[in-house]
């Protein structure tokens, strides 16, 4: 696990509804599986997450204790979930926000929040992976600072810490 000191923030989200970005914690571990269970499959990306509620929570294991994550809260429940884990010398990243809080500005808060923590980490970059058709995802990612590496087959980028 990555040893990142973080506190929550807290913004308002498009629709003017209260978000808050946290670090998670062990007790998160149940409504992450859960957000992650109730994702709309189209909304799937490289085959992550996984479908079984079981392969659910075998990832979600692996990356609370591999990395570092973030925890996007609004409505009492666990809508967003970015984490960084090491590869190297750099980190990747993978975030999904469920589809009921999409388009709202919180996917692109939760990684200029992780970005900015990164910086501290000592690590060269935050790389991920996408699909190239996955425009949306592209945009945000772009806006936030990433390049894209290669999108031939899909779509790598990275980002200089």
């Amino acid at each position: 696990m990555l040893n990142i000191s973080a506190s929550a923030i807290s913004f308002k989200d498009k629709l003017g509804k209260r978000v808050v970005v946290r670090p998670t914690s062990k007790l998160d571990r149940n409504k992450i599986v859960e957000m992650y269970s109730t994702l709309n499959p189209d909304d799937r990306c490289l085959g992550l997450p996984p479908v079984s509620r079981q392969a659910i929570e075998a990832w979600v294991d692996y990356i609370l204790e591999s990395g570092f994550s973030l925890v996007a809260e609004c409505d009492d429940k666990i809508v967003g979930h970015c984490a960084v884990i090491p590869v190297g010398r750099n980190l990747e990243l993978c975030i999904f926000v469920h589809s009921n809080y999409q388009n709202r500005g919180i996917g692109q808060q939760m990684i200029r929040t992780m970005i900015k923590l990164c910086r501290q980490t000592g690590f060269k970059g935050i790389c991920l992976i996408t699909e190239r058709n996955n425009v949306r995802a592209i945009h945000v990612f772009k806006k936030t600072g990433f390049k894209i590496v290669d999108c031939s087959y899909d779509c790598e980028m990275y980002l200089q810490l």
